[in-house]
């Protein structure tokens, strides 16, 4: 009987420090594990991580809240290192104080932070959907930089401007596209219609 209770002691005893052995392991695992997602979190730095969104329609208002831009893009994607949106497979309208309405399409472009600028590249098409023969019917290029505050498109690369009665290509070219103003840079050859 003696020994029976010195065995009865002993697995109590046993049964004691098994416990206290897996309540201080399960401890150490959740604080381990805690740590570990508190440090993955802190290192995702979540507040400068990006967004994508698919088949997006972008709106850019001016002051007043008068609808200038409306962008329509396959995909738009934020790099917040670089502080800008990417867009791929593009449909702008531009709408210019004056009720003129200008379209561009590209392949891919760029929105900075501010909104002011939009760099649009591959196969980019500017066209003019007013019937004045005051500006050019359509512009094409392989980039394009759209000042949107301004309404000044630029490029210094080979651009093609057509008009009604004839067209030109040109190395770089500056276009106000409120006042019709056009300049052309360099190399610059014409062929028009008498």
């Amino acid at each position: 009987m003696i020994i029976m209770k010195k065995q009865f002691i002993y697995e109590k005893k046993r049964a004691v420090v098994l416990l206290f052995l897996t309540i201080t392991a399960s401890l150490t695992w959740y604080v381990s594990k805690k740590n570990t997602i508190n440090e993955a979190m802190h290192n995702l730095d979540l507040p400068d991580s990006g967004f994508s969104l698919d088949e997006a329609k972008i709106n850019i208002t001016n002051q007043t809240g008068q609808l200038m831009i409306s962008i329509l893009a396959e995909k738009a994607y934020e790099e917040p290192l670089n502080r800008v949106l990417n867009l791929d497979n593009i449909y702008i309208e531009y709408m210019t104080d004056n009720q003129n309405t200008w379209l561009l399409t590209a392949k891919s472009g760029q929105i900075s932070e501010d909104k002011t600028n939009i760099l649009l590249s591959g196969s980019v098409t500017l066209k003019n959907q007013s019937e004045s023969n005051q500006y050019p019917n359509k512009v094409t290029a392989n980039e394009l930089s759209l000042q949107i505050q301004n309404s000044l498109v630029n490029s210094e690369n080979l651009v093609r401007v057509y008009f009604k009665d004839g067209s030109l290509e040109t190395k770089g070219i500056e276009m106000d596209l409120t006042k019709g103003n056009l300049i052309l840079k360099s190399e610059v050859y014409g062929k028009f219609n008498p």
